[in-house]
């Protein structure tokens, strides 16, 4: 389905990578969610709901099915007329040859943060 109204970035992501979709948002009003799109085809990879009014640190973790563009951001839940807000947007972990990490997994105290940070090939 569409959305009443959207805010994303195109990006050109790595098929077979677990990345992590990091953003501060909030809901002014209404009901919204952040998500990750195929540009092309429209289908939705992930996405998390979110009606919160304060700002808060949300994370996506999710797989690229196959290497292409990609659309991520906030859109307002169809059918629920609203306004929402995004900042501080990351994508975290998509090409560790890049990056130079690779994704371990999420700490445990702070369910928003990431735990990657070591690519063995750099320690080589």
């Amino acid at each position: 389905g569409g959305s009443a109204a959207a805010l994303y970035q195109g990006l050109y992501l790595y098929g077979g990578q677990p990345p992590c979709f990091l953003a501060e948002v909030r809901a002014v009003s209404g009901r919204a969610r952040m998500f990750i799109r195929d540009s092309r085809t429209g289908r939705t990879v992930a996405s998390r709901d979110f009606d919160n009014t304060g700002w808060e640190r949300l994370s996506i973790d999710f797989k690229t099915p196959e290497s292409a563009n990609y659309d991520l951001g906030i859109e307002i839940i169809e059918g629920a007329p609203g306004a929402a807000r995004i900042k501080s947007a990351q994508l975290l972990g998509n090409d560790p040859a890049a990056f130079g990490y690779l994704r371990v997994g999420m700490d445990p105290q702070r369910d928003w943060k990431p735990l990657y940070f070591i690519n063995p090939e750099l320690w080589k």
